[in-house]
């Protein structure tokens, strides 16, 4: 078996031990397995890091997914206002990354690795006794040792 057949395999196990979702069979072949899959919307160029060169965007987007998580709290988030409208937690968090990227360049992996609370609730404009934002900064010391020496 191959890698895929493995995933299938685990999600298939994952699925039938659920206990609180269900998968609903019959909905399936709505679904045009065989076309070609959907394309996702574009970035935002204004409120992503898209303008840098291939290798900087990828590791800002790496940098972003490390901390695309925490969407209970974003209604605890200091949201960025654009044309007098608040954004989303995840806009806020996407854009204030971009700003400090664009400002300060992309980090490495030992500035992720050293990555405190009161810093990324500096980059990201945040108050740093939210807990989340101890948990994005262990997430990026985490992704700093994963990447080691790699850029």
């Amino acid at each position: 078996m191959g890698l895929c057949d493995d995933v299938r395999q685990h999600c298939a196990a994952v699925a039938a031990g659920a206990r609180h979702v269900s998968i609903d069979e019959a909905r399936l072949d709505a679904y045009d397995l065989r076309g070609p899959p959907p394309q996702p919307d574009p970035l935002d160029a204004d409120r992503h890091y898209l303008e840098g060169s291939t290798q900087a965007v990828a590791q800002y987007l790496l940098i972003l997914d490390a901390v695309n998580f925490g969407s209970g709290w974003f209604p605890l988030l200091r949201k960025r206002v654009v044309g007098g409208v608040p954004i989303s937690g995840y806009y806020t968090v996407a854009s204030a990354l971009a700003d400090h990227v664009r400002a300060e360049g992309v980090p490495d992996a030992a500035t992720l690795r050293a990555m405190t609370t009161d810093r990324i609730a500096a980059i990201l404009g945040q108050d740093p006794a939210l807990e989340l934002m101890s948990l994005f900064a262990q997430a990026l010391r985490e992704l700093g040792r994963f990447l080691g020496e790699r850029s």
